[in-house]
């Protein structure tokens, strides 16, 4: 008898699917509650074209300040800093962050590890410490989904307050 999975043998009906009829999304949401029944308005739409000067930086121990600084010299727009965890980056940056926002450069800080949808200033002491300086927290997105969306932001023409928005 050949294996399961050979050409000459037909598979177990278990494992063949039905055929599926495609539903309209009218009969989809015919009986749900009334926050979904509208079609969903989909992705926001950018208003200009995205800014691809922003730089995506890893952080670590030791990281010198000098090299945000000169990221911002060589003409990038706004910086991605991929933080150690938790919303935090090396205590060294604070004070470049700070300049850099008072420049009206945003600073966004992502996290390497997989973290809440809440804004840093809603997490517990000790996290997010970075808040301070005026750092902007990418809400949950990992770092290069946090550059796209800081992208996208300055290319609007906004600096750290379109950023936030």
């Amino acid at each position: 008898m050949p294996p399961v999975g050979s050409p000459t043998r037909t598979p177990p009906a278990w494992r063949v699917s039905p055929p599926h009829r495609t539903h309209s999304w009218d009969e989809c949401y015919a009986g749900a509650s009334s926050r979904f029944r509208h079609r969903p308005s989909g992705p926001p739409q950018a208003a200009g074209e995205p800014e691809s000067d922003v730089a995506l930086i890893k952080t670590y121990p030791g990281i010198e300040p000098a090299l945000l600084t000169a990221v911002v010299d060589a003409g990038a727009r706004g910086i991605v800093l991929e933080g150690t965890g938790q919303g935090n980056v090396p205590v060294g940056l604070f004070t470049a962050i700070g300049e850099l926002t008072e420049w009206d450069v945003p600073v966004v800080v992502a996290s390497r590890c997989r973290t809440s949808t809440a804004p840093l200033e809603a997490m517990p002491l000790g996290t997010g410490l970075a808040i301070k300086t005026g750092v902007i927290g990418a809400r949950g997105l990992p770092p290069v989904k946090a550059r796209i969306a800081l992208m996208v932001a300055v290319g609007t023409g906004g600096g750290v307050q379109a950023a936030r928005a």
